[in-house]
């Protein structure tokens, strides 16, 4: 079975945190990025490299991660539009395959 398994985009909201002074790592998931619809995704640069930016700027991105915390908060407390349908499917973005 697991050899059978194939891999999807998936389809629900992705935030990307992307370190400042390593621009190739966000540059190395755009093809990913590109297959979401622009809604899906949302991309944020924090200072530092790939390790500071999670320790000498920690609150730089706390302060970003904070934000988009309470957005999504707010947003899971809006009614749902189109409830009872069904969840998204997973899908293949052929430029990621």
């Amino acid at each position: 079975m697991a050899a059978g398994y194939r891999t999807g985009i998936f389809s629900g909201k992705i935030t990307f945190y992307w370190a400042r002074e390593e621009p190739a790592i966000a540059q190395s998931w755009q093809p990913v990025i590109r297959c979401k619809e622009a809604a899906h995704s949302e991309e944020h640069e924090v200072a530092g490299g790939l390790m500071s930016s999670v320790t000498d700027h920690i609150q730089g991105i706390a302060e970003i991660l904070s934000e988009c915390l309470n957005r999504a908060e707010q947003e899971a407390r809006r009614p749902e539009q189109g409830a009872g349908s069904p969840p998204p499917e997973q899908y293949e973005c052929p430029e990621a395959s």
